[in-house]
């Protein structure tokens, strides 16, 4: 911290300074619960009616690559805005250390920028200063920052016309003294688009007037644009600003060049999926305060850690006024000639958690406090003594100062105090040599005193008075003493509890086992705290399980897996040792196999050994410990930094080239011929059981990749693979039916059984390291060579990210038989155990439709209505609903919905069912009990379809929405149908658009759409507008909850004012509250989440890449009910003693007290994971 920065503004308290411009300087910051935000100091003049004008125009801004306003305060010397706090780096710094952007990456970064815009113009305000520093590229995307001097269309000329802004980004008119308006965004907006693609501004020069004449004259270059992006560009930048298109327009002429087949969904919903793909090359993290504060605390010996909150609480003192104020203390004062204490200072010292001033040391800033809960909670359990100390330190170091005086010991009522809080009111503070050596001083001279003054009969006499007046006295004292111990005792576990939650994830991708019982642990400690909660579901979610490293490690060791992964090898100096890897014991041990190895293999089974050094290849029979045949293929060169591995049944070898073997050939271990493809070229990469064969890898000019088909000696036809060139990789599933290439970092995919391109393609650079697939070609893995990313093929989401160094060359992963076991070899040996989520084999040939209600659940699988008890999966009922034709390749079929209490069932679609014309689009109500049809009824709009039903509170009626397809125009779309079904009478709801979801009020007569439509039923006026997102009514209808792309908005429907916490869940559905309103379900590509709704704290999730199309909790919220992707209804168990107990199990042991004394030294050892009888975390049914 610099001088003259602040230490606190408002409910904030200061970390760092993030950056400075004109306009003010931007802080990193904390809140009371240690939040993490930034908050913008003003200068001077920003405040009053302007100030809160524009301060309710940002609030109003929907968080669409924005960063969200938190706060803002204009009354006092120091106007402040507090912002959501948005990780990456800014543009700027992205450009500067990473290059200038281009292709997709440019086009997502426009769209998220111009999203960005749409959603500021759309709230009455004009941004005014957008430039690269003011672009942050966060995980997420690009987010638009700083509002500072943003001004809302609506204020005076004179309010706003100054010329404010960045010259090399400021549109004609503004520089010609006019008012900024949305088109002078719009200019800034292309201006920073032709930076990122270049690495300068258009218009930058050395002086003011060269900048002004270059905005107002130069026509800049924009031929190195793609043409979509080109032609935007060029239009944002014309001179005169009533030439530029509006943001919206130019963010649909964007989103329609990219290929898209419709809205989607609302238009800043898809400008912001779109601009994901923006993610900064490079992620730098900058951790947050208390994560360093963390890692240092875990970096010290056990001992030295319990000196930590000693060494911290002496810079801080209590203000007159009861708020903590930091203070400077002299380093002989802090450490007391202490040893640990002086080791300590040195740690916090290099971690920057505390810095020298003025002689002295004090905290680096005073957030430290808020943003490290151990400290928080040492702060909370010592508050009350501080003072007291403080006092008895600066008396002790007076007394010393004066030659250690008698009439500078405390007496009295200070010396009692003192007394009384050091025996029992302290948990972690200690005294200091001095302090103690003048304390013991003060009460021995005090007992002299004592001694000399009293007389022996007045003695005896006070001692009966003093013997019972000092019991009561005790007593109370005890009383009190209890009392204390056991607040600060609460107040330690607490702290412990959350302490164990961070480390945990801290160390779980380097021991995943002892990370699960931590969790377990601090659940144990902290039931009531939401962090441990989450934890203990994220420990069992967690893809780390385990991590074997050889015990007899060494340089110069060449490992490999085997092509399960259930095998690890190390060859070093003529020895070859086996490892089982996941019982972490030896198999196997071979000697001579030579002393100069540089390359190893190792088969399926582990039956067979390949080892390559400079002069060949050699094959050593495991079991019996003896070479196979004589030496073939060439040996190693250094030259190539390529993998030699096994085909999955062990019958062919990959010899990467080398000397005397000029390509990277495929041999059969048996004959030792290379493989060749029909027409003799050699084979590049060869599939399973070695029937489909690639070549042509790596060609150039008129050379293409070909899939041969080795059984029928002919070539495989791939649609589009003849317009591939320049393929590096290729790839096939265990299972034979998926085909991948990897060109240029960007991964595509092929059905082997018809031929067709699948309509997957990752094009993030995932290819750029090693990739491998599922089993069953339902997950991609990628390696970039410190994370390993988990991606689900289907739709391209991210299921997992897990830091983990692999090896570089030796064949990095390997999938078990079960599909779901991924073993990644690391260096030195490390083997890194993930299970991946469920795969569950192949999607149906259809989008599944799923609903809960009550106990009830449905699901239209492949045009058959399934319908269970959602509890015990008992009772299942199956009909078949679909008309002939209906599904993949034809209309579609079908929705379901089932009514708030399980007795009832709708489908809408092209039915079969009687009474219902196949060839229009109806309805039928069915008994959930025995599927009798109790009504059936077209829609009164015969489209493609129906796209949504929902049974209203009562189940008397329906809301029906048609399907419609295509580019639809706004005022285009069909209306909803609002069905009384028992008498077959329908109302259309013009404002409740077809394709969107609805939720009834829980009285009836109010319905909210996915637009945002708030509307009385069954008139269906619109009431109000809500930001769009997928709605859903808490208990009593007290709150809704929107799911957006961005995250969950909770409204409070009395007032119609949405919560200060937005739940973090990107692109969520299918939302549910609890029956107590107190959480939230919703299904994310992640998997099942759930949050504290009040305080928007994650809770954990379930089963990762286990998405819902519905969710619903029990009556009593012991369960939730979920219906999958696939049909499968799964009733997950809330209670967390059984999600513990499935984490023991994963564990496979128990917290041992050494394990315990070193993690948890604060706390007397307790066993974590008890015997137990309860069944298992979840149920599921197909």
């Amino acid at each position: 911290m610099a001088a003259g920065d602040p230490d606190r503004l408002g409910g904030y308290w200061v970390a760092r300074q993030l950056g400075e411009g004109g306009q003010g300087v931007v802080y990193e910051a904390y809140d009371d619960a240690g939040g993490r935000v930034a908050v913008k100091v003003l200068r001077r003049g920003s405040r009053g009616k302007d100030f809160a004008r524009e301060v309710a125009a940002a609030q109003r801004v929907a968080s669409f690559c924005t960063a969200r306003l938190i706060a803002a305060d204009g009354s006092g010397d120091q106007p402040y805005l507090v912002s959501e706090y948005v990780e990456g780096p800014s543009l700027r710094r992205a450009v500067e250390e990473g290059g200038a952007f281009s292709g997709d990456r440019l086009h997502a970064l426009a769209i998220g920028m111009m999203t960005a815009l749409v959603a500021i113009h759309e709230a009455g305000v004009v941004h005014r200063d957008l430039k690269p520093d003011n672009v942050l590229l966060s995980p997420e995307g690009p987010r638009v920052i700083d509002f500072g001097i943003a001004r809302t269309q609506e204020m005076s000329h004179s309010a706003s016309n100054q010329v404010r802004g960045t010259p090399p980004y400021m549109s004609p008119e503004v520089l010609s003294g006019e008012r900024a308006g949305p088109a002078s965004d719009v200019f800034a907006w292309a201006a920073v688009v032709l930076f990122a693609a270049t690495g300068r501004s258009p218009f930058e020069a050395t002086t003011m007037g060269a900048i002004m004449h270059r905005v107002l004259t130069l026509e800049p270059d924009c031929e190195m644009l793609p043409p979509v992006l080109r032609s935007a560009v060029s239009r944002a930048l014309a001179k005169p600003a009533r030439d530029r298109p509006p943001a919206r327009d130019l963010l649909l002429d964007l989103l329609s060049g990219r290929g898209g087949r419709g809205p989607g969904g609302a238009l800043l919903d898809r400008g912001f999926s779109a601009a994901a793909r923006a993610r900064p090359a490079v992620m730098v993290a900058s951790p947050p305060l208390g994560a360093v504060a963390e890692r240092m605390y875990d970096a010290l010996p056990s001992a030295e850690r319990a000196v930590v909150p000693d060494v911290l609480l002496r810079l801080i003192q209590t203000g007159d006024g009861g708020e903590d104020v930091l203070r400077t203390a002299d380093p002989t004062e802090v450490c007391g000639g202490r040893p640990g204490h002086e080791t300590v200072l040195t740690a916090l010292l290099g971690a920057g958690l505390v810095v020298r001033q003025d002689a002295g040391v004090r905290l680096a800033n005073a957030a430290l406090p808020r943003a490290w809960p151990r400290l928080r909670e040492w702060l909370e359990a010592e508050r009350p003594g501080l003072a007291i100390h403080r006092r008895l330190s600066e008396a002790a170091r007076l007394w010393d100062l004066h030659e250690r005086r008698p009439s500078d010991l405390y007496q009295g009522s200070a010396l009692e105090v003192a007394r009384t809080w050091a025996t029992g009111g302290r948990r972690y503070l200690t005294l200091s040599p001095l302090e103690d050596r003048f304390l013991t001083e003060g009460l021995t001279a005090a007992a002299r005193r004592s001694r000399r003054r009293r007389q022996v009969t007045a003695a005896l006499a006070a001692l009966t008075l003093v013997a019972s007046g000092a019991g009561v006295y005790a007593e109370a004292r005890r009383r009190e003493a209890v009392t204390e111990r056991a607040a600060v005792a609460a107040h330690l576990e607490r702290a412990v509890a959350r302490s164990l939650v961070i480390r945990a994830q801290g160390m779980r991708p380097a021991d995943p086992r002892t990370a699960m019982l931590l969790n377990v642990a601090a659940w144990r400690i902290g039931p009531q705290e939401p962090e441990t909660l989450a934890g203990l579901r994220e420990a069992l979610t967690h893809p780390a399980r385990d991590v074997f490293s050889p015990p007899d490690a060494a340089p110069g060791t060449v490992y490999a897996l085997n092509t399960t992964g259930t095998m690890l090898v190390g060859v070093r100096e003529g020895v070859a040792t086996v490892w089982d890897v996941a019982g972490h014991k030896r198999a196997g041990r071979l000697t001579g196999v030579g002393a100069g190895v540089r390359q190893a293999a190792l088969n399926h089974d582990g039956s067979l050994l390949a080892v390559r050094d400079e002069r060949s290849v050699r094959l050593w029979d495991v079991r019996s410990g003896r070479p196979v045949g004589t030496g073939f293929g060439g040996g190693y060169t250094f030259l190539v930094q390529e993998s030699m591995r096994f085909s999955s049944d062990g019958r062919f070898l990959r010899l990467p080239s080398g000397m005397e073997v000029p390509n990277t050939v495929w041999v059969d271990v048996r004959t030792r011929r290379a493989l060749r493809a029909p027409g003799g070229a050699l084979v590049d990469e060869l599939g399973p059981d070695g029937r489909y064969a690639v070549t042509g890898l790596n060609s150039v000019g008129t050379s293409r990749v070909r899939v041969w088909d080795l059984v029928s000696g002919k070539e495989r036809a791939l649609e589009y693979l003849e317009d591939r060139r320049d393929v590096t990789d290729a790839l096939f599933s265990a299972d034979g039916k998926v085909f991948a290439t990897v060109r240029d970092g960007a991964v595509s995919f092929w059905d082997l059984a018809t031929g067709t391109a699948l309509d997957w393609t990752f094009a993030d650079g995932a290819g750029t390291r090693h990739v491998a697939l599922s089993p069953d070609g339902a997950l991609l893995v990628t390696d970039d060579d410190d994370e390993i990313a988990v991606y689900r093929t289907a739709d391209g989401s991210e299921l997992s990210r897990v830091p983990f160094a692999t090896s570089g060359v030796e064949a990095p992963s390997a999938f078990g038989a079960d599909g779901r076991t991924l073993r990644l070899l690391g260096e030195n040996g490390t083997v890194l155990t993930l299970r991946t989520a469920e795969p569950g084999g192949a999607r149906a040939a259809e989008p599944v439709s799923g609903a809960l209600g009550g106990t009830t659940a449905a699901a239209v699988i492949e045009g058959r209505l399934e319908v269970r008890n959602a509890e015990t999966g008992g009772s299942p009922r199956s009909l078949r609903v679909a008309a002939e034709g209906a599904g993949a390749d034809g209309p579609p079929c079908c929705e379901v919905a089932v009514s708030p209490d399980g007795s009832l069932v709708a489908v809408g679609g092209f039915l079969s069912l009687a009474g219902a014309d196949p060839k229009r689009a109806s309805v039928a109500v069915l008994d959930a009990a025995d599927l009798t049809v109790k009504a059936v009824f077209a829609i009164k709009q015969q489209m493609e379809g129906v796209s949504t039903l929902e049974f209203g509170p009562d189940g008397s009626s329906l809301a029906v929405s048609p399907t419609q397809v295509g580019d639809l125009d706004e005022g285009s779309e069909a209306p909803t149908e609002l069905w009384r079904w028992r008498t077959k009478k329908a109302t259309l709801l013009r404002e409740a658009h077809a394709n969107q979801p609805v939720a009834f009020g829980p009285d009836g007569r109010t319905l909210v759409t996915g637009t945002g439509a708030v509307m009385e039923i069954p008139s269906g006026r619109v009431v109000r507008r809500l930001d769009a997102g997928i709605p859903v009514f808490g208990p009593g209808g007290r709150s809704l909850a929107m799911a957006g792309p961005a995250g969950i908005t909770v409204w409070d429907t009395r007032t119609w004012r949405p919560s200060a916490v937005r739940l973090a869940a990107k692109s969520a559905s299918a939302p549910a509250f609890s029956h107590d309103g107190r959480t939230l379900a919703a299904s994310t590509p992640a998997g099942v989440r759930l949050w504290d709704v009040a305080t928007g704290r994650s809770m954990g999730a379930f089963a990762a890449g286990e998405e819902a199309v519905d969710l619903s909790f029990a009556p009593s919220d012991g369960l939730l009910y979920t219906v999958g992707v696939r049909g499968e209804v799964r009733a997950e168990k809330m209670d967390p003693a059984l999600t513990a107990t499935a984490v023991c199990a994963l564990a496979g042991h128990e917290l041992s007290p050494g394990e315990w004394h070193r993690f948890v030294p604060e706390l007397p050892y307790r066993r974590v994971c008890a015997p137990s009888t309860q069944p298992g975390q979840a149920r599921s049914w197909s």
